[in-house]
């Protein structure tokens, strides 16, 4: 009979997200396994999400402890996050996004590895991202796509096991939707570097770096919602590249001499997808003659193509074009392969 029962605390960086805080806090309370604490931070809000979460906090009449820490100034979201894993109390931390919700029975699903085995670091499950209400025939529709199921094992115990499952596909790159030992976290100094915008692919960089014993639950236990008001999905090309490249350089300089080969290859096509629009930036030229030297050094002939065929057709507006439309059709076909569910709304 199982006797260790860990406490959770369920962090969530709020910060102007009005319209979808409520959705996002009432999820936490309707958990069917509830959680010890959530830990809410405000990072300045300027508009009334703050005051949603207080009246919710108000009526709300279960066990789970709720805590609101106020940022006096917008710091953004890696230091929200920052400041919630150090206020947290629990044995593990899950982070969600406050645009985002739970499946009511996310910690239900989580939890139970952990109770089995309090050396697991990581329980992840399966997230589903549902996109913006469309309009047929005079009906509307969400789609509900289901991400990171097919091929997920059920364990991994040694951090080669973990090395070698995350770059050999295509993996989840999301701080969220991981069920993650604080202890762990605090030991390795796995917190979000402030000042990045795209903060969740160098933090996953790290993660990969230390973890050692992961679980994988196969259901959906989060709901990523596509927010077209959200800071990264107004910013501008040229603004995306630059947050990645502050990205792409730290990576370039901690690269892990034995795995670095694997490490290349694995980020150089993500950066291979922004290269296409930076090609005039040092910044990516500098990068783009590390990834080929990395690549040809280590054999990997198949990326160093699709690099140089990049950087061949990054000179060019048409040969952009052809890159994008490529990517689109690509994007298209994975989408296809992952399970859909079309839900009618009434």
């Amino acid at each position: 009979m199982n006797t260790y029962s860990p406490t959770v605390s369920i962090i969530i960086p709020v910060y102007n997200v009005a319209p979808y805080v409520d959705r996002c806090i009432l999820s936490v309370m309707r958990q069917s396994f509830s959680a010890t604490e959530c830990v809410i931070v405000d990072d300045g809000s300027k508009d009334d999400s703050i005051d949603r979460c207080q009246r919710l906090i108000d009526l709300y009449k279960g066990t789970t402890r709720f805590t609101i820490i106020h940022h006096q100034k917008n710091r953004g979201l890696s230091a929200a996050r920052n400041t919630g894993t150090d206020a947290a109390t629990s044995d593990y931390i899950y982070y969600v996004d406050s645009d985002d919700e739970l499946t009511p029975d996310c910690l239900e699903k989580l939890v139970p590895p952990v109770m089995e085995d309090d050396t697991i670091e990581m329980v992840m499950g399966a997230y589903a991202t549902i996109s913006t209400p469309r309009n047929f025939w005079g009906m509307q529709f969400l789609f509900q796509r289901i991400r990171f199921r097919k091929n997920m094992p059920t364990e991994l115990r040694t951090n080669e096991d973990v090395f070698r499952w995350y770059y050999q596909g295509i993996r989840p790159v999301c701080v969220w939707n991981k069920l993650l030992k604080l202890a762990f976290v605090r030991a390795h100094g796995l917190y979000n570097k402030e000042g990045f915008l795209y903060e969740d692919s160098l933090w996953t960089f790290y993660l990969m770096r230390f973890l050692r014993h992961a679980a994988f639950v196969h259901d959906v236990t989060y709901f990523y919602h596509r927010n077209h008001h959200s800071i990264r999905a107004t910013i501008t090309v040229n603004e995306r590249c630059q947050h990645f490249s502050q990205t792409f350089k730290d990576m370039t300089a901690h690269l892990e001499e034995g795995r670095r080969i694997e490490e290349t290859a694995r980020w150089a096509f993500l950066f291979g997808n922004l290269y296409i629009d930076a090609y005039d930036n040092p910044d990516y030229q500098h990068l783009y003659d590390i990834y080929s030297r990395e690549l040809k050094r280590g054999k990997k002939f198949f990326a160093l193509w699709r690099l140089k065929a990049i950087h061949s057709l990054a000179k060019s507006q048409i040969g952009r074009s052809l890159f994008k439309t490529y990517m689109r059709i690509r994007r298209i076909i994975l989408i296809l392969t992952d399970d859909i569910k079309v839900l009618k709304l009434a």
